[in-house]
């Protein structure tokens, strides 16, 4: 059984505690494709035992974030549940980004949530889309937006 998924959602909760479901969820996926080269255990499959890979992730996100196909803020609105494919690969590109292109950037973003939902007193953190925004552009810059797309335009492959 593949379990990089739950390893990742107990080190990301050991590490920073509550994160926002979507982004807690893309770097699943994302350590999912570093582990094994394809992402199974996607988060609309709760106790379903998957019997297909789901390769392609990275040029679905590729197209999806470079072409422009959904602004930033609906990622940043999304709750996870219930699923949306496009919001999922959204989701995993963001993931993939920070973990693979600004990894400093993406370490300061996720302290910030961190400190956020432990100022917030407990619970679910589900910031609103404009606190997002505000740490992302803190954690990475304010051209954020432009790197990530650009980077997309082109990214190294699957990573085996």
């Amino acid at each position: 059984m593949r379990s990089a998924p739950r390893l990742v959602h107990q080190e990301l909760s050991r590490r920073f505690g509550s994160l926002p479901l979507w982004l807690a969820e893309g770097v699943a996926c994302a350590g999912e494709e570093r582990a094994f080269g394809e992402i199974w255990a996607n988060w609309y499959r709760d106790s379903f035992v998957s019997v297909l890979a789901h390769g392609g992730w990275r040029n679905d996100a590729s197209r999806l974030v470079a072409k422009n196909q959904r602004p930033l803020p609906d990622l940043y609105a999304y709750p996870a549940r219930p699923f949306d494919e496009d919001l999922a690969r959204f989701a995993f590109a963001f993931a993939v980004y920070g973990l693979e292109a600004d990894r400093e950037g993406f370490a300061r973003l996720l302290a910030g949530m961190a400190e956020d939902s432990r100022a917030q007193g407990g619970g679910r953190y589900e910031p609103a889309p404009a606190r997002v925004q505000e740490l992302v552009s803190a954690a990475f810059g304010a051209d954020f937006e432009r790197d990530f797309r650009s980077w997309w335009a082109k990214p190294p492959k699957t990573p085996r």
